[in-house]
């Protein structure tokens, strides 16, 4: 959980807006030979407080969204 290499891969992939569980896993297995499910990817992206697009849109107050 403390792997500061699969962190800052997380958040690179948080950088180049690669968001979906699923390929995050796919990418970490391909790129890197990181065997992580995707519940686990999401766990940790949570951990880490990586949120895609829409999630950080809700957060936002109405008067915020308008601008």
């Amino acid at each position: 959980k403390n792997d500061e290499r699969v962190n800052q891969i997380l958040r690179e992939y948080q950088r180049r807006a690669i968001t979906n569980r699923h390929r995050i896993s796919q990418l970490l297995l391909v790129e890197h030979n990181i065997t992580m499910s995707a519940t686990t990817v999401a766990r940790r992206r949570k951990d880490l407080y990586l949120q895609a697009g829409g999630a950080t849109t809700r957060l936002l107050s109405m008067v915020v969204k308008r601008q």
